[in-house]
């Protein structure tokens, strides 16, 4: 996060939380609503806006994705050479990837906006370690039958939202036709975030698809129509993003919900840890998800290897038995 941050302030050095305000507010506003005829970022002030407040969210978001995507596959299988984002806004799924998958080599970005393409370009020329990649930024409108280029990983991070729902199905569907290897979701941490992450779960596993994360399995979705599944991410704040928010604490979490898919069959158990750890004196309260479904359970010191997986464990994290 710490080369990203610094990118994000070199653009917008002499800027001032004034400037910036109101256009957070419209554009907190618009990610409430379930899909935008209009574009969500329509003016610079929005787009600046942006790269201050939801640009460190959404990051935190798909690298605590891609970190439950690696965690699940054995280090041979993870050698990803080329990526595709789509909707990839100024960038921020790439900084991600960057981060996290040393192999990687080539990239493609496709965005609609060609000024969040500019932004996204002049952040990138402020990171050296951009330099080992090959960078293809391509400005054209998903859903209108866009030409995607073949790649290892294939993501689409905060997208479906913007989109009614026949134009997300029928990208997801081209997404899954493109992707040599892996496909994942982000999706803000929301009811409706979540429909959409469980909908293209259903879809997928319906094409061929094998899940690597969150699920532990293939089976049916457990989780109940009052609930949904999603995960928080840590996001440090700067001080600008502190001013901006009217906060004084130093971090926030994001939360999101996510799926990533494989083509090639994967191995399957254990269980994720779908809410937040009830971690007393002794004993854990926590909810597990796993092939025969939820399990909320009390894990005490009695059970001597589970507790131990449990206490150590926080929200998203897979573990292996139960007690």
């Amino acid at each position: 996060m710490g080369a990203l941050q610094q990118a994000i302030e070199r653009e917008l050095a002499g800027l001032t939380p004034q400037d910036l305000s109101r256009a957070r507010g419209d554009l907190s506003a618009r990610y409430q609503v379930a899909h935008q005829v209009t574009p969500y970022m329509g003016s610079s002030w929005e787009r600046l806006s942006y790269l201050a407040t939801r640009m460190p969210a959404t990051f935190a978001a798909v690298c605590s994705a891609l970190k439950r995507m690696l965690e699940r596959l054995p280090e041979a299988e993870v050698q990803i050479e080329t990526l595709l984002d789509l909707g990839s806004g100024p960038g921020t799924a790439l900084w991600a990837a960057v981060e996290l998958l040393q192999t990687l080599r080539e990239a493609t970005l496709c965005e609609r906006d060609g000024q969040l393409i500019q932004l996204g370009q002049r952040l990138l020329s402020h990171e050296p370690s951009f330099e080992r990649l090959r960078v293809t930024w391509q400005q054209q409108n998903l859903a209108v039958g866009a030409k995607l280029p073949q790649a290892d990983l294939v993501m689409a991070s905060y997208v479906l939202g913007e989109l009614p729902e026949a134009e997300w199905q029928a990208i997801a569907m081209e997404a899954w036709r493109v992707t040599g290897r892996f496909l994942l979701f982000v999706e803000p941490g929301t009811p409706a975030g979540f429909l959409r992450i469980r909908q293209l779960r259903k879809r997928m596993l319906e094409e061929g698809a094998y899940i690597v994360a969150p699920c532990t399995h293939c089976e049916g979705c457990p989780m109940s129509e009052s609930d949904w599944c999603h995960f928080a991410a840590p996001v440090a704040r700067s001080s600008l993003h502190r001013q901006l928010k009217q906060g004084t604490l130093g971090h926030e979490e994001e939360k999101y919900s996510y799926v990533v898919f494989s083509k090639e069959p994967i191995s399957y158990g254990g269980y994720r840890i779908v809410h937040s750890p009830q971690k007393r004196s002794g004993h854990v309260h926590v909810t597990l998800c796993g092939a025969e479904g939820l399990v909320t359970t009390v894990v005490s010191k009695r059970h001597k290897e589970v507790y131990q997986q449990v206490r150590r464990a926080d929200w998203g994290d897979r573990v292996e038995i139960l007690p």
